[in-house]
């Protein structure tokens, strides 16, 4: 993943607007991650809502075996659009041309390669039609945004000669983001298919908030407000032989690990697996058609209950450990196993066989008939209980310092990063929604371009229309639900001092599921259901410099009707109270109409000020990786940042790792010392060496 975004900021870099180069855009909002196309592109300046889906492929480098031949795996299932391989070369220190190269196809051209291909320098697949380069007046080809605006160009007109004509076709941006590949198609159906477990055992699920992490999706009971969210990963079977016991299905049990490189998953990077049954029927039928008599196969594939199965597998990470499935420690897991989906089951019991783990993991299995679900439904129920946190001990004897902790530990559950940023994109999706322009309000808008996610303000209004760049900046704070401790009902909220000219907006989501953005594909219960109402309070950044938590207790000073809001989705649940949509453009006109600056002290920003102030903590990382970059010179890297905050390291550099080897990518963990104490030797400071699970529990780093 982190060599695909590479790739893909080098594609971002070359469609820059230059001195003789008009330029190309993407949308305002991405493409989601399940997207089929990569990218959306069209001419700078342009209205038009017609725009150039472009897949990246990519690799860190040449073949082991030869200099000048890059292989691209997954080429095929992308017709009507382009197809941009990417070689980064940064690694190939031995090789006088190490700078990245750039091949370019209609889609149309690559679907025979079913297995990926090879681009070897002088063949076939170098051409001057294909090749391209990041630079311009290069001998390489033609520089890749002009071949990428060619296309464009081209099938807007139609006309003939033209490259890519009457292959790429220009599509409205709301079809290229409904539009998913085959793999996230199945994903999206399995994930349908278990819906009726997931109604069972009572359980909302969001999508995991990084695709680079080792589960798909967080689940979470609907009546269990302090349970911890189970990891669950998803996978679909699919039909790969027929032995002497009949047919069994597969399962990939591996994460990706670089080109044509996988790893099995560990005991500890999801909580569930489940298996959903195989989709690839003309598979199965192509099996049966080379053992039985043709014409006879569909009769005994329909009793054996093969056509369409209605089983499922469930294993939790501890059943893996057992069966040796997940790698632990020092010990190595598989990349996949097979299972069976058949009605009656009819596996040799021959111990040198595959038989007798087949019907091991027979234990595991359920149906979709009612009373296995509801088996099913108690054991995920079980499982997740083993998940949940449990309650403080307040026995006496229990020492003072977790006796002060108690009613704080109870405000962030225990959450991971991963959690803690899901909670925080759904506080801020429900004010996107109210935000939106209806009845009176006229409505609020943000930036085209998203703020960078270090950006000190999380996010930025201002009335929609306006032709000002000035913009209120919200700094949001969020929890997903109140803690009792001695009869008083509390939210709390950390580190909400540092800023006094921004709107602070404190939100608990009070409800355990949040869902995907609006106009997700295959998700559509981001609503809340009745009851699961989310509460709000606004400050004036200035009031709360003095504090690092905020914590506000029901009927207390900070919950009045002064700052308490009420979401217009759900009024019934804030009698007293102001809707906070009209909260936040009241501060925005009356920091207007003041000249940019409320009597609050609330600013309104240009929005490349707001782009450009980072926290405390994010100008320190900033100039301790500044004060790195002569290492990092010296050592011939090209540091970039991890593509994804939650992940333990937070940034990459191709790294060689010897003449005829691939790079790797390694991560690099930066780190600022802080004085600590003086001894008697002298001076010390201390490094931090955890990762925060929540606000307040932290966890040692590991290898």
């Amino acid at each position: 993943m982190e060599v695909e975004h590479a790739a893909k900021r080098l594609v971002r870099h070359a469609i820059k607007p230059s001195q003789d180069f008009g330029g190309l855009e993407e949308p305002p909002l991405p493409l989601p991650h399940s997207a089929k196309a990569d990218m959306a592109l069209r001419p700078c300046g342009s209205q038009d809502d017609l725009w150039l889906p472009l897949q990246i492929k990519s690799t860190s480098g040449p073949k082991t075996d030869r200099y000048h031949s890059w292989f691209f795996e997954g080429v095929a299932g992308y017709p009507g659009m382009l197809v941009a391989c990417v070689a980064l070369q940064r690694h190939r220190l031995l090789v006088p041309e190490n700078k990245p190269r750039a091949w370019v196809f209609p889609g149309t051209s690559l679907n025979h390669f079913s297995r990926g291909f090879t681009i070897t320098l002088g063949h076939r697949h170098d051409t001057e039609n294909t090749r391209c380069s990041f630079a311009r007046n290069e001998a390489e080809g033609m520089h890749i945004g002009d071949a990428l605006l060619s296309a464009y160009r081209a099938a807007l007109v139609r006309e003939e000669g033209l490259p890519f004509g009457d292959t790429v076709v220009l599509q409205p941006f709301a079809s290229l983001r409904n539009q998913v590949s085959r793999t996230h198609q199945t994903e999206l159906e399995t994930l349908s298919w278990f819906q009726p477990l997931f109604d069972a055992a009572g359980i909302e699920t969001v999508d995991a908030p990084c695709p680079s992490l080792p589960y798909d999706v967080l689940a979470r009971k609907k009546s269990c407000k302090v349970s911890k969210p189970l990891k669950l990963q998803m996978k679909t079977a699919y039909w790969m032989v027929w032995g002497s016991w009949g047919p069994l299905a597969h399962v990939n049990i591996y994460r990706k690990h670089g080109v044509r490189k996988v790893v099995p998953y560990r005991d500890d990077g999801f909580d569930l697996l489940l298996v959903g049954p195989p989709r690839n029927r003309s598979r199965l039928l192509s099996l049966h058609e080379k053992k039985g008599v043709a014409g006879e196969y569909l009769t005994e594939l329909e009793k054996r209950g093969l056509l369409d199965p209605q089983f499922f597998y469930m294993f939790s990470s501890r059943d893996l450990h057992k069966l040796g499935l997940v790698s632990s420690g020092g010990e190595v897991g598989k990349k996949g196993f097979s299972i069976d989906f058949s009605k009656r089951p009819n596996i040799c019991s021959d111990r040198l066989a595959r038989g007798p783990r087949v019907l091991e993991r027979l234990s595991f299995r359920y149906s979709m008939t009612a009373s296995s679900l509801a088996t099913a439904a108690q054991h995920f129920s079980a499982v997740a209980k083993m998940y949940e946190r449990s309650e403080p001990d307040t026995k006496r004897g229990f020492s003072t310092v977790v006796l002060k902790r108690e009613g704080m530990e109870l405000t962030k559950r225990n959450r991971s990063a991963a959690e803690n940023m899901e909670v925080e994109h759904a506080a801020k999706r429900f004010i996107r929604r109210e935000m939106q322009p209806s009845g009176h309000f006229p409505g609020m808008e943000e930036p085209e371009s998203p703020l960078h996610p270090k950006a000190k303000a999380d996010m930025a209004f201002r009335p929609c229309r306006s032709q000002k760049d000035l913009w209120l900046p919200l700094q949001v704070k969020s929890t997903e639900g109140s803690s009792t401790k001695k009869s008083s009902r509390f939210w709390s909220f950390h580190n909400v001092s540092g800023y006094a000219d921004k709107l602070v907006v404190c939100i608990s989501l009070e409800c355990r599921g949040f869902g995907p953005e609006a106009g997700a594909v295959g998700r559509s219960h981001d609503i809340p259901e009745s009851g699961c109402a989310p509460r709000a309070w606004v400050r004036a950044g200035s009031s709360l410099v003095h504090l690092q938590l905020l914590k506000i207790t029901e009927g207390g000073m900070h919950d009045t009707a002064n700052f308490r809001c009420f979401f217009h989705q759900n009024p019934q649940d804030h009698l007293h109270a102001r809707s906070l949509r009209d909260v936040v453009l009241s501060a925005y006109n009356e920091a207007a109409s003041a000249g940019g600056t409320s009597e609050d002290g609330i600013t309104l920003r240009p929005f490349q000020y707001l782009q450009n102030e980072v926290s405390s903590t994010c100008n320190t990382e900033i100039e301790t990786l500044a004060r790195m970059r002569p290492f990092f010179d010296a050592a011939g890297l090209d540091p970039f940042d991890a593509e994804c905050p939650t992940l333990p390291y937070d940034i990459l550099a191709m790294v060689p790792s010897g003449a005829l080897q691939h790079a790797h990518l390694a991560r690099f963990q930066m780190k600022t010392a802080c004085w600590a104490h003086w001894n008697g030797h002298g001076p010390l400071a201390w490094v931090n060496t955890y990762r925060d699970l929540s606000g307040l529990k932290r966890k040692p780093y590991e290898v």
